[in-house]
């Protein structure tokens, strides 16, 4: 038997050369994986739309419930203090506070004159659940009355419309 003459193992002829691949064919064999396997792809270009939606929309819902609260927060006004009546009791059951009508005006007027840390006074008198009939309409609303100082506390305007005078 003949004595076949092999390089040694750590020979330079031994080793694969290393080929290098181009950037253009990286392109033709990805576009041809993806072409080929159509429904993969498309799963996967779906998967990516509808996440990247969701996060989207969250981030939207977020920025709008802020500027809302943030709205809700500047409507109450820098610096205010609320005095309301006590609650009435009926047959030992509580209305509520501000039931009792026990604030007037002219408790108003004093708290404007006597206090000289308060800015602006505001007396407004709520009621809720107030029938409201107009023609074939009738509903039940909030009926709140105040002064013209309101606006200025709470830092509000109507949407449409006037302040009544």
């Amino acid at each position: 038997m003949k004595k076949l003459d092999l390089p040694p193992p750590n020979s330079r002829s031994r080793r694969r050369k290393k080929r290098r691949v181009s950037l253009r064919e990286i392109l033709i064999m990805s576009i041809e994986t993806l072409w080929n396997n159509k429904l993969r792809t498309g799963l996967t270009m779906l998967g990516v739309i509808i996440g990247i939606a969701s996060v989207i929309m969250i981030t939207a819902v977020g920025q709008g419930v802020q500027k809302s609260t943030a709205l809700q927060i500047q409507a109450l006004g820098t610096n205010v203090m609320i005095v309301t009546a006590g609650a009435a009791r009926t047959g030992g059951i509580s209305q509520g506070a501000g039931s009792a009508s026990t604030l007037t005006w002219e408790d108003s007027q004093a708290i404007a004159t006597q206090v000289p840390a308060a800015k602006l006074v505001s007396a407004f008198l709520q009621r809720p659940q107030i029938q409201v009939v107009r023609g074939n309409l009738n509903m039940a609303t909030l009926l709140v009355g105040t002064d013209l100082n309101l606006p200025k506390i709470r830092n509000i305007q109507p949407q449409a419309g006037l302040f009544f005078r």
